[in-house]
């Protein structure tokens, strides 16, 4: 078994703080890239509304753009 020695609180104080400064870094890094994620996420959710919005509109343009009695055969009288 390894005999205990003792250390210079200096050594230990340093060794925490580097430890901590590692774990501070790593937590910015995680709340960083899930930033990110949502800020994509709401630009791909944008990017589909606007892509909705314009199908409909243009479903919408070509149902009214129909002639729906070319030949005059939808006011004809039928005897």
């Amino acid at each position: 078994m390894a005999t205990l020695t003792s250390v210079n609180d200096q050594i230990t104080d340093a060794t925490r703080s580097r430890t901590h400064a590692a774990l501070g870094d790593v937590l910015v890094s995680l709340t960083q890239s899930a930033g990110i994620s949502y800020q994509n996420a709401v630009n791909a959710q944008q990017q589909a509304t606007l892509n909705a919005q314009a199908a409909t509109t243009q479903g919408v343009a070509t149902i009214y753009g129909i002639d729906t009695a070319p030949t005059g055969l939808a006011t004809k009288e039928t005897p």
